[in-house]
């Protein structure tokens, strides 16, 4: 390894970026409570009172400044005695101690402004911990990287001597899994799902429709003067769909491609590494030991294109509420298959399984959440004479009854002594693929339908999650659960 240039044994302060950061930060705070009442009275008031509000402005900005300047001298951290000490705080000092133990990874992240002046970002996880997350806002791109180095370099050596150490892993070729061409990043883009997109832009015009209005602006009355006039045919209301259906599509393409730009997915002697983003450059790692779980997934469109979304489903810390999940879109089968081989190697092999749910599943949810409904709705028809609703009933009966039955024939799981799978799906496919020796708990649940067949729903818990295997037999799921609490008691191998 090569040596350190930097001691971490003084206290260290962030880099000058950090000053411009913080400006943003303590602005977006401030901003976002008073922005609607700042607004009201700018474009509501009839008289001068607006000048009192440009003032109010100009004296945030300058409290916002000397606060920004004040939180960054009076920021520090050190490493000592195999722990990051943190101290920090202007009317209130508080003081942070991270065992290096705790630490499970040390992420980048460079947003645009960092990008500039080359600057990281840094992100420490201490998942799996009673601490939060914690992150330094800018550091210099050298520094970072060799507190990282530092970091993860003694946690190896203080945790398990014979585990890998950043010395030994640098002899090691860094091999490239995957890396998304502008091609490829194209097709995932379109393969999104558009309703996200969709809802996302239907969210902001609400927000600005109902800012709008509070402004004494009525932006429909003025949609109605220009747009009033047109002639809704046919025609044009086939060209609007599709109008709006490509602007979901262009914005589930822009949005894929500042996420996933130049992604590139690679194999560390000790995890994975992922590297993408345009404006927000992001780096993560995650490391054997920190992922709970995998799983992948795809749609009706990507199946077209091939393309599947990986998710290492990692551990979470106690207080947060984060989903620890990355995710990575990945063209072809055969590299979820390399996946799995660098995580799990030949325990894959083993023979495995297959089981399906009851068909009670099946019956229940047609029974509840189709039958009745379509039933209530024909009633009505009949009562309020009616007659041409009773169509749409039946037609929502037969498609919801085929899709039900899609859900419950795509739907099971398969066991072998290593591992538990589980698939679901409707329009796509997923899978999840857990080690029996993550279990953190299992629960065996019953509803009163269930019990009435004898049938359980199996819940096993991990430190990133829970897995629900639902509608099995209740002897079965009795001994899914005594398996994985004997392997939880008995298998010696850390799980985080």
């Amino acid at each position: 390894m090569n040596q350190n240039n930097y001691d971490f044994s003084i206290n260290t302060r962030q880099s000058k970026v950090a000053i411009l950061l913080l400006i943003y930060k303590f602005y977006k705070a401030i901003v976002r409570g008073i922005l609607p009442i700042i607004a009201i009275f700018i474009f509501g008031s009839k008289d001068n009172k607006a000048i009192y509000i440009y003032i109010a402005i100009g004296v945030i900005s300058l409290i916002v400044f000397i606060m920004s300047i004040l939180s960054y001298y009076r920021f520090y951290f050190r490493l000592e005695n195999g722990e990051l000490y943190i101290e920090k705080g202007v009317f209130k000092k508080t003081k942070l101690n991270i065992p290096f133990e705790r630490i499970q990874t040390v992420n980048f992240e460079q947003n645009i402004l960092l990008q500039i002046f080359n600057k990281y970002k840094v992100e420490v996880d201490t998942a799996g911990s009673a601490k939060k997350e914690f992150s330094f806002d800018a550091l210099d791109k050298d520094i970072a990287e060799e507190l990282r180095e530092y970091i993860l370099s003694r946690k190896s050596q203080s945790i398990q001597e014979e585990q890998y150490t950043l010395e030994e892993e640098e002899e090691v070729e860094v091999k490239q899994i995957y890396r998304l061409s502008i091609k490829n990043l194209l097709k995932v883009g379109i393969t999104e799902n558009h309703l996200k997109a969709g809802g996302w832009l239907l969210a902001v015009i609400a927000y600005f429709f109902s800012l709008s209005n509070d402004f004494g602006f009525k932006i429909e009355d003025e949609i109605e003067k220009n747009v009033g006039g047109i002639n809704y045919n046919i025609i044009n209301i086939i060209y609007s769909i599709g109008f709006v259906i490509l602007l979901f599509v262009v914005i589930s393409v822009i949005r894929t491609s500042l996420k996933y730009f130049d992604l590139k997915f690679e194999r560390i002697i000790s995890g994975f590494k992922i590297h993408s983003g345009l404006l927000n450059r992001k780096e993560y790692t995650a490391p054997d030991n920190k992922i709970q779980k995998v799983a992948w997934g795809d749609n009706p469109l990507r199946r077209i294109f091939g393309i599947f979304i990986i998710f290492f489903k990692q551990a979470r810390s106690i207080e947060s509420d984060n989903n620890k999940s990355i995710n990575v879109p990945i063209i072809g089968k055969e590299n979820i298959q390399d996946v799995l081989a660098y995580l799990y190697g030949k325990e894959l092999d083993e023979k495995s399984y297959d089981f399906g749910l009851s068909k009670h599943f099946f019956f229940r949810e047609v029974i509840y959440f189709v039958l009745i409904p379509s039933i209530i709705g024909i009633l009505v028809s009949i009562y309020l004479e009616n007659y041409l609703f009773i169509i749409p009933c039946v037609l929502y009966f037969l498609y919801f009854t085929i899709i039900r039955w899609v859900q419950w024939k795509k739907s099971g799981y398969s066991i072998n002594d290593k591992f538990l799978r589980r698939k679901k799906g409707i329009y796509g496919n997923y899978h999840e693929i857990i080690p029996w020796y993550k279990t953190q708990s299992v629960e065996v649940t019953q509803s009163l339908y269930q019990r009435r067949y004898k049938l359980a729903n199996f819940v096993l818990h991990t430190a990133a999650g829970s897995t629900i295997i639902p509608y099995i037999s209740l002897g079965q799921a009795q001994k899914l659960r005594d398996y994985a609490l004997y392997i939880a008691e008995t298998d010696r191998r850390e799980w985080m």
